[in-house]
This record gives structure tokens, sequence and C-alpha cells, in this order.
């Protein structure tokens, strides 16, 4: 893919668009700018990037801009990087980005849609697949009250989130993003662990979805029994004769040096039946990881969503009350291991699968991320 800049000369034929989003070669984000960039074939997005991020999403509608050393300098203050192009829209994109770090009542998300509103004062913005929390002081959600009082539109993943600023005409509420994601249900393609036998069962993979809360302010204190709650699961499994997979969502995050922690508390024997599975910017590869489980532990938010949406029986793991509120908002029904809790007893945690009709319904409402977006591009001149 050409990294292409923006030619401010010519004659504009297409809406041109301004991404925001986490470009650090994590699943779920780099899910969420493939979907935003395949549903709107003609509109071209821009991302400000250091990276070949060409080679993770690679759409003949997406521009990478190059940062080079002069707006790295200024990454402090965005208009200088944004001053000589121009845009009919800018769009901010991703999941948790209103999280307040310590008690400053302020966040990265919210210095950076101001610095956007300032380079780009008379430009649409608007925020895509979002949740709120968790807050630390009152006077974050002010904060985030009043950036939110600029902007175009924001659609919230929970109804948690949107209940607390349903006051804005401009905050809606629809499921994740990746319920979008054109793929189906694999739930044919999984073999169930009550019914192999043999060297069929042997090929019967186990995932589980792994972070690194050590690198966690608000969760380093449960590193050690997480990680020994997973290493126990592995041995279950491993036991059992079935093959088992720790999947790593974001290498930069510390998702890999987590994996490699458990592995080493296994011991030689049982380690060597565990495969560690990176994701490092192949996203159908990793997809199909995913989808060839028959039983996912899922730890990683989109995780979740994804065992969910391809029909394989999940077990979330619960970090965050992220999770919880979608689960609730969802319906789910199945058990859930939350590793905040010291009581949970692994051994008798059962996985649960959506069925068909709840998944379609939320496929249908995902839809409703896109509503603002879907309506200005139909204005916009063909």
């Amino acid at each position: 893919m050409k990294n292409k800049g923006v030619n401010t000369t010519r004659k504009r034929s297409r809406p041109r668009v301004l991404v925001y989003a986490y470009l650090y070669v994590n699943l779920g984000d780099d899910l969420l700018v493939r979907i935003l960039t395949e549903r709107y074939p003609d509109v071209d997005f821009y991302l400000f990037t250091s990276t070949d991020y060409g080679r993770i999403v690679d759409r003949p509608n997406l521009h990478l801009i190059r940062r080079n050393r002069l707006n790295r300098i200024f990454a402090a203050h965005l208009p200088y990087q944004y001053r000589c192009y121009k845009f009919d829209a800018v769009v901010y994109i991703g999941g948790s980005i209103f999280m307040e770090r310590g008690e400053s009542g302020m966040c990265t998300t919210t210095r950076n849609l101001r610095l956007l509103r300032k380079a780009f004062p008379k430009l649409p913005l608007h925020i895509v697949g979002c949740n709120y929390g968790p807050e630390q002081t009152p006077q974050f959600r002010r904060e985030v009250e009043s950036v939110l009082g600029f902007v175009e539109s924001v659609c919230m993943r929970d109804t948690y989130s949107y209940n607390l600023f349903a006051s804005n005409p401009v905050v809606s509420c629809a499921p994740d993003v990746v319920f979008n994601l054109g793929l189906s249900p694999a739930v044919k393609e999984h073999k169930e662990l009550g019914s192999a036998v043999g060297r069929e069962k042997a090929q019967v993979a186990v995932a589980l979805s792994v972070i690194d809360l050590a690198t966690r302010p608000m969760l380093d204190r449960y590193t050690a029994r997480y990680e020994e709650m997973m290493a126990q699961i592995v041995r279950r499994y491993v036991a059992q004769g079935h093959s088992v997979r720790l999947l790593s969502f974001c290498s930069a995050e510390g998702d890999v040096a987590a994996c490699e922690r458990i592995v080493a508390m296994l011991g030689e024997e049982c380690g060597t039946k565990v495969e560690v599975a990176r994701y490092e910017g192949d996203i159908d590869s990793f997809l199909a990881t995913i989808r060839s489980s028959s039983v996912l532990y899922a730890t990683r938010f989109h995780a979740t969503i994804l065992g969910a949406l391809f029909g394989i029986p999940t077990i979330p793991i619960i970090y965050s009350d992220k999770t919880q509120h979608v689960l609730d908002d969802i319906g789910w029904l199945g058990d859930t291991l939350d590793l905040r809790n010291p009581c949970t007893d692994i051994e008798e945690l059962q996985p649960h699968r959506l069925d068909e009709g709840t998944l379609a319904r939320l496929r249908t409402e995902a839809a409703g991320q896109f509503a603002s977006l879907d309506k200005m591009f139909e204005q916009c001149p063909k």
C-alpha cells in the first residue's frame, strides 16, 4: 500500500476524513479501523502514523501520512501537524478511550479532542465505539461532559456509559463496532470437547486470551492470582489431552510477556504442549486462529466479543467493569470469571455461547455505531 499525503490543490470529489485511532498493533483497535474503512469504500480516510500501518489494514481508501521529524517535535501540539491538510471531518474511533489515570481529572483522549477541535474548529468531529471509565475523581466526568459538548456525535458501546451522558442529544448507544465484522458464526466448525476421542481429541484447541496486569496500575495486585488461574486452566486441559493456545492480542501492552510467564509456570513437560499465538498485524490469520478454537477463555474485551460473534463457547474473564456492562447489555446467561473475586471456583465454570437470534439482533443493532457517519456521508456530494 502506498502512503499518500493529501493534495490540497486538486479538486476533491470524495469526502476526506482524518481518523484518530490507537495504532500499536492491537487486534481490537485494528479491527475498528478495518471495519470503518470497509464500510465506506467511497470515502478517503487518512491516518498520521510513524509505522507501516498499511500492512495491517491494506485498503485503497486508507492513506497514511508519515510523521516527519518536525511534527514529531510538535507531537504535543496537534494543530501544527495538521495545519497544512484539508479534511471534511474527523473520526475518533476507539473503545476504552475515556479512562482517568491517576487523580488528574484528565486523560489523553480529552486532551487530544480539544487539540483536534483547535486544529479544525469548523469540521464535524465524531466519536465511534467508546465506553466511559473508570473514573477516579468527580471532575473527570465533568471534563468529559465538557468535551462532548463540542463534538457532533458520540456513540457509546454500553448502556451504562450512555446513561451517564444521555442528557446530551449527540450521545447514542449501540453494540460494539466489532459486531459489524463481516464474518458469520463458525459454530459448525467446532468440535465439542465431550465428543472428541482418541487422536481427534488431541486436535481440539482451547484458547486463552491473556493480558499483562503487571503493567496496569489499578490491576497489578491481581497479577499473581490471575496468572496462576490461567496456568491452572491450561494444566487441566493439557491433562485431558487437549491442545492449548495462549493468545496475545497486543505485544506492545505486554500480552506476550504474560503468556511467557504463564508457560514458565507450567514446567517443561506441560509447557511444551502449549502454543503462544501472537497477533502481529495479520488480522485474517489471527481471526482464523480464534475461530478454530472449541473453547475460549477471553480476558481481552474483544476476545469476548469475537467469541460471541463466532459462536465459540466462551468464558469471559472480567478485569474491568466495561466487560460486565457489555455482558449485561447482550443478556449473557453463561458463567464468567471475575479475576478480582478470589472465591471463584474455576473448575465449575461452563463455557457458553449466544443463541443465533441474539447474535443476529446484535449484528443489526451494531450498525448504529455508524448512524451519524452514514447520515453525514449520504449528504456529501457524489
